[in-house]
């Protein structure tokens, strides 16, 4: 759990610093931290070829995936969630 407080933290200090990340989330502002350490077990679940380990780019790319940067992305694109 502290191990993804660690790369949220990591990724809010970058974007602080004006870097870019090589993968970019935007969390939601009150979303508390067991959702997205949920968000990035159930992405790791489906992803298992990553691996036994969890890497921060693993986490990173889980996060990145479960609450996408919508600000630079202009809305031409319809997303269709297949479930």
């Amino acid at each position: 759990m502290h191990y993804v407080a660690g790369v949220i933290d990591y990724q809010l200090m970058l974007q602080s610093l004006g870097t870019e990340p090589a993968v970019d989330f935007c969390l939601p502002r009150h979303l508390p931290l067991d959702k997205a350490a949920v968000a990035v077990a159930v992405y790791l679940e489906k992803n298992q070829q990553l691996g036994p380990f969890i890497a921060a780019p693993s986490v990173a790319m889980a996060l990145s995936t479960a609450y996408p940067c919508a600000q630079s992305a202009p809305h031409k694109k319809h997303h269709h969630h297949h479930g």
